[in-house]
């Protein structure tokens, strides 16, 4: 059959402006140009001031130098990302860079080995059971979709889940600048969860997990939505969702996709989920091949970390930032 176009174009269009990142006559650096639409959202939410930026993409390269402890990408295009998500606020970047890399060395679980080749980063991409990015529209939300039906949980381990849905960020993070800009909206199909599904979640993986979610990624969380959830999900889950992002949920017992339709138009939805564009298995295909590209970053990246034995003072680990209960401490940041 002939796919739509949309579902090409929303990858293809941030590939093409990631590959094309010029460097800013003004201050030489290596950033991409916004659109009108998202200079304006920029300005008026994130309250960037374009003359600026040179200043503090500067700052926050001085501040990481002064780091020995972290090795860290000096990407400008990355910074800004950052930056972006922190609404300019140097403090905070450098809070999420510290915690962005001090993680990286406390949970290997989710930040090591991440080969895209590997059989069981295949298995996850081939079964589709990870935050997709769905087709969007520019200045609006980026929907992320996921449907635990894809995911056997007698073959997937959920930690390789999470560790896929964070590659996803760092892809967005890196090319997709209505990502970082418009922020993002979670959708959970929870129709075929089980057990199996169940007993894999434990109280650790959901508040390291929350911890990464609010204190790593630059993101800006618009809504976190659950349909076909089962009975008692919401009460397990909501004391584990930390900050801004508990006030965001929304759970629906039934496959009520009004939520969805409201963000984005049902014809650039693939069927399965209402919508008129291919067949998800055509996204899920697309992502996996985009996924597959960035292998060598992926290899590249595995040396951007801590080194807790070079840290000034303490070095860091597992309890002492999560406790020993896996309760989440803040980092300083000095």
């Amino acid at each position: 059959m002939t796919h739509p176009v949309v579902l090409r174009l929303s990858v293809t269009q941030s590939e093409k402006a990631f590959q094309n990142s010029h460097t800013n006559s003004s201050d030489s650096m290596s950033i991409r140009p916004l659109s009108a639409t998202l200079q304006k959202l920029a300005e008026s939410e994130l309250y960037e001031v374009p003359e600026r930026i040179s200043e503090d993409i500067s700052h926050i390269k001085e501040w990481l130098q002064r780091q020995p402890h972290l090795n860290a990408r000096t990407d400008d295009q990355l910074i800004l990302s950052f930056l972006r998500g922190c609404k300019f606020s140097l403090e905070k970047c450098k809070q999420k860079l510290e915690s962005y890399y001090t993680f990286k060395t406390l949970l290997p679980e989710y930040f090591n080995n991440r080969d895209p080749f590997l059989s069981e980063i295949q298995e996850i991409l081939k079964q589709g059971c990870y935050w997709l990015p769905l087709p969007k529209s520019e200045g609006s939300p980026q929907v992320l979709y996921l449907s635990t039906e894809s995911l056997n949980p007698e073959t997937a381990d959920i930690l390789n889940v999470i560790k896929v849905n964070f590659m996803i960020f760092d892809i967005l993070m890196n090319e997709d600048d209505n990502f970082v800009v418009s922020g993002h909206q979670l959708f959970h199909n929870l129709k075929g969860v089980s057990m199996g599904h169940v007993m894999q979640v434990t109280p650790s993986i959901i508040k390291k997990t929350s911890a990464c979610l609010h204190d790593v990624y630059p993101l800006r969380p618009k809504g976190l939505h659950f349909i076909n959830v089962p009975t008692a999900f919401e009460t397990i889950v909501r004391p584990f969702l930390l900050g801004k992002n508990g006030n965001r949920i929304k759970v629906s017992n039934g496959s009520y996709f009004g939520d969805l339709y409201s963000v984005i138009s049902k014809e650039a939805l693939p069927v399965e989920l209402g919508g008129e564009n291919g067949n998800l298995t055509d996204l899920i295909d697309l992502w996996k091949t985009k996924v597959e590209s960035y292998r060598e970053w992926f290899l590249n990246d595995a040396q951007y970390c801590s080194n807790e034995s070079k840290r000034v003072g303490k070095p860091k680990s597992v309890g002492d930032v999560f406790g020993i209960d896996g309760s989440f401490r803040k980092l300083d940041v000095d």
